[in-house]
């Protein structure tokens, strides 16, 4: 699949190949507790996400409350306000 970058772009994500990815330490993210918000994020940067999430040592959870992080491509209080309450994001 073609990558939405411009040629040239030295950045691997949205390229959808393997070898291009970012490498981590492992467990750089041990013991934390995500949630990716998926609005906002194509699906080969959202598998990126998770696969770099879970990976790297942390747990991807489905109950925004329970997270550490969040994890979003939204950047309008509105529209996150409709994921996740402001007292939450903050």
């Amino acid at each position: 699949m073609p990558s939405k970058r411009s040629p040239g772009s030295d950045s691997s994500f949205g390229s959808g190949r393997e070898e291009k990815r970012p490498k981590l330490d492992d467990g750089v993210f041990e013991g934390l507790s995500m949630y990716i918000i998926q609005s906002k994020i194509d699906p080969e940067e959202l598998d990126l996400l998770y696969s770099l999430a879970e990976n790297n040592g942390a747990e991807v959870q489905t109950d925004i409350q329970k997270a550490d992080v969040i994890v979003t491509s939204i950047s309008m209080r509105r529209r996150l306000e409709r994921h996740v309450s402001w007292e939450v994001a903050v």
